[in-house]
């Protein structure tokens, strides 16, 4: 037919193409002038002609029914990127239209045809039948199958009918397309359970890719893939950074199920990788009261590291209530270091622990100077103190209590002109780190906190280099209100300092614009 005049083409595509022909014959109809009057020639025209020449080609071959569309397919992989565009763009606006010609395709005697039939199937998502993609997996050319296997993937949730056929490919010797059909079934979701006892299995395959798409179609199959739990965490040892966190976030997604992966979920939070102790971390968490025995082991053991150590109080202190009866426990171990972290996860759990309250304060009776200060820590984020305790606080020994002391005082809101007066007198600490707490908590406080002006005028003519930053930064936060000061951060324009100048700039800047430059009378 190929060498038929392009009018009689035409006729004949449209009396022999049940699907797509009469369609898009009426959609192009036939161009008046057309460079082209066969398949072939159409072809030619679209990969060497010129852009008017192509886009006539373009139409006169979607008018051209299946074996029109089967070359367009072809050339929407075109090397060349004009090509490529150009035929995709057509396609993708006329989807609707062509995606039963495509489904006829996937029967092509060319295998090459198929293969690009089901990457426009895949690629136009919604289009095409579940059915006939699935019946393409049995096809003799392994490229054509691991196309298909993608392209039920892309379907998701619909292609749930393909399952049996997606388990079967799972078995393919190409390990391409056993890589895609893990993948599709972990796009299917949770409605691909009945694939879990194949998805274990190919968790030993040879190819590394494919374990790779099988370890992330179990986590998106979620909780009811919580049979594979146990072959799941022994990829936690796996040499592999990147295999390990895989598995890490394929457990958290199956959730509270994974509590058999507990032993190897608390080995994991000793892993060098950030990566694999976060998700691992998090399913601990989510698996919750079950874990707190393992965790509280793992809080005693002084061979952990570091890491691992602080991994254990987050994990209890997400946990929350549930692993407040054995912090407190632990809080009467003859072991110190033991009390020591329980306090300080204590702290983590916050408000939920206040069944700790009684025990914590009976600590603090014969507490040496750092159990005492993170006693205080904890009880103050369980019980937020009132703002006398606060106040006194900022006379303790220990900076540390002090500058929590400050923090606090900060945070206190309504009563700001309550507390003022002890956060002025903390500018005067000896210690530098309260001193530049006071003065944050007076930045955050604004412009109500006036009344601190003259000390921090105080601070920055005096005071070292770092006060001085810390002064005038406070002064630009306080704003107009801070008018007295612009004298000083005028001077402190000629600090030998770079970022204080810069500071004292920005300052003058927000209090006064006109005195920025160093003018510092009224308006």
């Amino acid at each position: 037919i190929f060498y038929l005049p392009f009018c009689a083409l035409s006729l004949f595509l449209v009396a022999v193409n049940s699907h797509a022909g009469p369609v898009l014959a009426v959609a192009f109809g036939a161009a008046a002038e057309t460079p082209c009057n066969t398949v072939e020639e159409c072809r030619s025209a679209i990969k060497d002609g010129p852009l008017e020449a192509r886009e006539k080609a373009i139409s006169t071959l979607m008018a051209s029914g299946n074996s029109g569309i089967a070359v367009l397919a072809e050339l929407v992989g075109d090397t060349n990127p004009d090509i490529r565009n150009q035929v995709g763009s057509v396609l993708n606006k006329h989807r609707h239209e062509i995606a039963p010609a495509l489904t006829d395709l996937l029967e092509d005697s060319d295998s090459r045809v198929r293969e690009s039939a089901a990457s426009l199937l895949g690629r136009y998502w919604q289009e095409g039948s579940v059915l006939a993609l699935t019946e393409a997996l049995k096809d003799n050319s392994s490229r054509v199958r691991e196309t298909i296997a993608w392209a039920l993937g892309n379907r998701g949730r619909e292609a749930i009918s393909a399952v049996p056929a997606l388990i079967g490919a799972l078995e393919d010797g190409d390990s391409y397309v056993r890589e895609k059909a893990a993948e599709a079934l972990g796009k299917i979701g949770p409605e691909a359970k009945a694939a879990v006892p194949a998805l274990i299995k190919s968790l030993k395959d040879n190819d590394r890719p494919v374990r790779e798409n099988t370890i992330e179609a179990l986590g998106k199959i979620g909780p009811e893939a919580k049979e594979a739990v146990l072959a799941l965490a022994e990829f936690l040892k796996d040499p592999a950074n990147d295999i390990r966190i895989k598995a890490a976030w394929t457990l958290f997604e199956i959730g509270s199920a994974a509590k058999d992966a507990i032993p190897a979920l608390i080995e994991s939070l000793r892993d060098k990788e950030d990566h694999v102790r976060g998700p691992a971390g998090r399913t601990l968490v989510k698996i919750g009261s079950a874990a707190v025995p393992s965790l509280m082991r793992l809080l005693k053991d002084d061979n952990g590291g570091n890491h691992a150590l602080y991994a254990a109080q987050t994990v209890l202190g997400e946990i929350g209530a549930a692993a407040v009866p054995s912090l407190i426990g632990s809080l009467k171990d003859d072991d110190a270091r033991l009390r020591l972290r329980a306090v300080m996860t204590l702290a983590m759990v916050g408000r939920p622990a206040k069944a700790a309250v009684p025990a914590l304060k009976k600590l603090l009776k014969d507490a040496d100077a750092d159990m005492r200060y993170n006693v205080m820590a904890a009880l103050w984020r369980i019980e937020p103190p009132p703002v006398a305790v606060l106040i006194k606080s900022l006379k303790d020994e220990d900076s540390r209590v002090r500058g929590m002391a400050v923090w606090g005082l900060g945070g206190i809101g309504p009563k700001v002109k309550e507390v003022l007066p002890a956060l002025i007198g903390a500018l005067k600490d000896n210690d530098w780190g309260v001193r530049s707490d006071a003065a944050g908590a007076l930045a955050i406080i604004g412009p109500e906190a006036k009344a601190a002006v003259p000390a921090l005028i105080e601070m920055l003519k005096n005071g070292d280099s770092v006060d001085r930053t810390t002064a005038a930064g406070v002064l630009g936060k306080i704003g107009p209100a801070a008018k007295d000061a612009v004298p000083a951060l005028t001077e402190a324009l000629n600090d030998t300092e770079a970022y204080i100048r810069e500071r004292a700039a920005g300052a003058l800047g927000i209090i006064r614009p006109e005195a920025k430059d160093g003018v510092s009378g009224e308006k």
